[in-house]
């Protein structure tokens, strides 16, 4: 999933190495994903997320971070299997370009 979100990107110039604020989304699996809305939110912030409550009960969680490195494919493949294991489906990222080309 982030090869093709950076291949999109570095259509546009940017190669990811730069820093920038990185939103990444997660809505529960069921019904009963609410119940534990609170502890989720929780346990990203303990990570050092800012999150929110986003409509159709999900959360949105941003930090600043590069996109570029295994870095930060291990951190989004954590956050699809501890999101999953506390009954949420962890949706992806979306990132601003920045453009590199002058």
């Amino acid at each position: 999933m982030n090869e093709q979100v950076r291949e999109s990107m570095a259509q546009a110039g940017d190669d990811g190495s730069a820093v920038r604020e990185v939103v990444h989304f997660t809505y529960p699996l069921d019904r009963s994903g609410g119940e534990t809305r609170d502890v989720v939110m929780a346990e990203l912030m303990a990570a050092g997320f800012a999150v929110a409550r986003i409509g159709d009960g999900g959360i949105a969680f941003r930090h600043q971070t590069e996109l570029a490195s295994a870095r930060f494919d291990r951190l989004t493949e954590t956050l699809l299997v501890d999101l999953g294991a506390l009954g949420w489906g962890y949706d992806g990222w979306e990132a601003l370009t920045v453009s590199s080309r002058s």
